[in-house]
């Protein structure tokens, strides 16, 4: 009783904040989100099957998140280009059939219903961010059909689920190895700017000051603002007279560029300056230029990292992407499908109970690390690792047995 409670309590609430209006969504929306509908895959099949296997999902191709959208989807992308290419899952092809969500909660939520009640998917991957998961993860619990999340870090939105599993490390991992950085070298005091609207940057945040706590570490400053912020000017002004040895930012890529900018404007200078999402993406340097320099940022799989299968991934995306690089969002898109891929092996079908069942136990090898879940769907196998930018080059930079450079300090000279 408990478990159904829990599950239409989640429904109830994605379609309350659709219906009030607290996610901005509306049928509308969602009309206007279809006009950009994707179908990926091949048309035709030789294969014993030209019935497609659909694997339906919602990802932000306009909005905030678009740029770190893409990144996703065009892991999905070019797992499902070579799974075709060797014979697709059970004899059939496999198409990807995808929405444009906006960077919005509540078109999620609708296009997710649409993809199960409307174009009738076989299989569901996940939306881009914490945020947008949370209110899309309660479509595919009330439709009892398996949902991997390679782009949900935070870890509480999964209370309760049966069907949604988190395919990305947990949110409340990715600033920890900084407080252990700043503890070996005796720092003593923490800044903390946290986005306070995304449920990825607040519990990265609030785990990176538990740890900061544990290592005696005081929390100089903690400064919170909205994720639609674009003038830092007082956020920063108000950091400043605090002069913490350490400033992390628990960002997303708008917020991250903007506080290196304002932080820079305003000559704070800390020894070491670290932030969650943004560094690793290319708009990142193409936005900051020189700034970029020192600036340290979280990642979950890299080039130069020895995981199986790791460099044929690295070729084939740069082959099929004119030259551009992934980053760890596109390996852990890449890495869900290979996830899928084994349960359905396992499985046999597209039974989603049994693939459901399955997920919970496999443990798979993928370009990302090992994935393994626990007994709620929370993720046990991937790892979180620091990449720094050195001058125009970012190199990976921790843990020391797989660094490519040592860590440069101090952040401002």
């Amino acid at each position: 009783m408990k478990r159904r409670y829990t599950i239409a309590a989640l429904v109830t609430a994605s379609v309350a904040l659709v219906c009030t209006g607290a996610v901005g969504a509306t049928t509308a929306d969602m009309r206007s989100a279809s006009v950009h509908r994707l179908v990926f895959g091949p048309t035709a099949w030789k294969g014993s099957s030209a019935n497609p296997i659909k694997v339906g999902l919602s990802i932000s191709e306009t909005g905030p998140f678009a740029a770190t959208g893409e990144y996703q989807l065009k892991g999905y992308k070019l797992f499902v280009s070579q799974l075709n290419k060797r014979g697709g899952w059970l004899g059939r092809p496999v198409q990807l059939v995808v929405y444009d969500d906006q960077s919005n909660p509540g078109t999620a939520v609708l296009l997710y219903e649409k993809l199960i009640s409307q174009d009738h998917v076989d299989l569901l991957v996940g939306p881009y961010s914490s945020g947008i998961t949370q209110a899309a993860l309660a479509v595919p619990e009330k439709h009892h059909m398996v949902m991997l999340d390679p782009g949900a870090a935070a870890t509480d939105i999964y209370s309760g689920v049966q069907w949604n599993f988190q395919a990305i490390e947990r949110a409340d991992r990715y600033l920890l190895p900084i407080a252990d950085i700043c503890k070996a070298r005796n720092w003593k005091t923490v800044g903390v700017f946290v986005n306070s609207t995304s449920p990825f940057t607040v519990a990265a945040a609030n785990a990176f000051k538990r740890r900061a706590a544990r290592d005696h570490l005081k929390v100089a400053f903690e400064q919170r603002y909205p994720g639609t912020t674009s003038d830092f000017s007082s956020t920063v002004l108000g950091a400043k007279s605090a002069g913490a040895d350490c400033i992390v930012g628990a960002t997303n890529t708008p917020d991250a560029i903007g506080l290196v900018r304002e932080i820079n404007r305003q000559g704070l200078k800390p020894k070491l300056f670290a932030e969650t999402i943004g560094p690793v993406e290319k708009t990142f340097l193409t936005s900051l230029g020189s700034l970029v320099n020192g600036v340290i940022g979280t990642t979950q799989w890299w080039p130069s990292l020895r995981t199986p299968g790791n460099r044929k991934f690295l070729v084939a995306y740069e082959k099929a992407y004119a030259g551009q690089l992934p980053d760890y969002h596109s390996a852990l898109g890449y890495s869900a499908f290979q996830v899928l891929e084994a349960a359905i092996k396992k499985v046999r079908s597209l039974d989603q109970t049994k693939l459901r069942d399955t997920i919970r136990q496999l443990r798979v090898t993928t370009v990302a690390g090992i994935f393994k879940v626990d007994a709620n769907g929370l993720q046990n196998g991937f790892k979180t690792y620091l990449m720094q930018w050195q001058g125009r080059n970012a190199w990976l930079v921790y843990p020391p047995n797989v660094a490519q450079r040592k860590i440069r300090l101090p952040y401002s000279r």
